[in-house]
């Protein structure tokens, strides 16, 4: 005997790896805000595509603060199911260049600083960012159907 599967059903099915992703959003948002608050625009985006996130972020008395909020973030990028993401027209392949334990002494603080300059060193996050928040809008705009066509 074969189950009636609803739209619903259906919907969350055909795109589930995808729409997996939405529950990182809150932890990417919050510590991707960081930076931009503690630096408060005092570092320069030269210098910012020089130096590590651990260089810049992991020191002074909010430390543990920091920490705390890289954790969560760490946590949930590298549960990021993507293979690619998009801005605009543009699609970016989603890889983890390092490893989860070397991102932070690895990886630019530029890669963080959320910026609408020419500045392409946190494309990937921007564009990340742009893909999950699309994938919760989808799953918001089809309820909102379905509640509006009952």
């Amino acid at each position: 005997m074969l189950k009636n599967i609803s739209n619903n059903d259906i919907f969350t099915s055909m795109r589930y790896d995808d729409y997996a992703n939405i529950q990182y959003l809150y932890s990417i948002v919050v510590f991707a805000n960081y930076p931009i608050q503690k630096l408060n625009y005092r570092i320069i985006r030269k210098n910012a595509a020089k130096r590590t996130i651990s260089e810049v972020l992991f020191n002074g008395s909010d430390k543990e603060e920091t920490l705390k909020l890289y954790e969560n973030f760490i946590q949930a990028w590298y549960k990021l199911n993507f293979k690619e993401v998009r801005l605009g027209s543009q699609t970016i392949t989603f890889e983890h260049k390092y490893s989860l334990e070397d991102f932070a002494k690895r990886t630019e603080v530029s890669k963080l600083l959320l910026n609408s300059s020419g500045d392409n060193n946190s494309l990937l996050l921007i564009a990340c960012l742009k893909t999950i928040t699309e994938l919760k809008n989808d799953i918001v705009r089809y309820f909102h159907e379905i509640m509006n066509f009952n």
